[in-house]
């Protein structure tokens, strides 16, 4: 972290203040605090400066830019890689060639990306979806090929139709309704200006979180 703060011109006397900040961590939880421990890489989770630092320690990800058709996104620790071809197995090796950049990076920073947990979702047309021969692998490890993936809330599948998307957004609407029950339903005494509180904060953002990405 300390060369990634030198890398972006920073002065010496708050680099060395916020030395401390990242090199030591505890957890608190009723007014109970944890033994100190040693913050060996990246940044601390759930600080003030931390998502800030982790802009920092981030901004060198590998880019894309000399391969075509390709694109990342990244938002906080989520990343996600694109690519775009003619065959899915073209797609797919054009990933491969971009693993190795990926490895290094995360070597260099000593960060650590579980393979298992990535995934490779092809969205391909109904009548190219019959047959895949490829393989993506991330540190000697396949990343699994599935019919459909989660990325900031938002449910993507093969087709890239939205079904997924709104059921899963149904299906948690209902149970956060069902356990709000007793607040919303005929017999509570909550008067309906409440109610309606109660509705705009918990349960519509629910409903419409994203909504201008797969409800236009």
């Amino acid at each position: 972290m300390v060369i990634q703060h030198r890398r972006h011109g920073s002065d010496c006397s708050p680099r060395d203040t916020m030395c401390l900040y990242w090199k030591i961590a505890t957890i608190c939880a009723e007014n109970e605090h944890s033994s100190l421990r040693n913050i060996k890489a990246s940044v601390p989770q759930g600080s003030i400066l931390g998502p800030l630092l982790y802009l920092f320690y981030v901004s060198d990800f590998p880019p894309l830019d000399l391969i075509s058709g390709c694109f990342i996104g990244c938002y906080a620790d989520d990343t996600a890689v694109a690519v775009r071809s003619i065959r899915a197995e073209h797609a797919v090796l054009k990933l491969q060639k971009f693993m190795p950049s990926i490895e290094s990076w995360c070597t260099k920073w000593r960060i650590a990306i579980n393979a298992s947990k990535s995934q490779l979702l092809l969205i391909r047309r109904r009548y190219a979806r019959k047959g895949f021969y490829g393989e993506l692998k991330l540190f000697n490890e396949k990343i699994p090929l599935v019919t459909k993936a989660k990325y900031l809330g938002i449910v993507l599948n093969t087709s890239f139709k939205w079904n997924d998307h709104i059921a899963k957004i149904k299906q948690k609407t209902i149970g956060v309704i069902n356990s709000l029950t007793p607040l919303l339903g005929k017999y509570s005494r909550l008067d309906l200006y409440k109610k309606r509180h109660i509705y705009t904060a918990i349960i519509r953002p629910i409903m419409t979180y994203a909504s201008p990405a797969w409800a236009a």
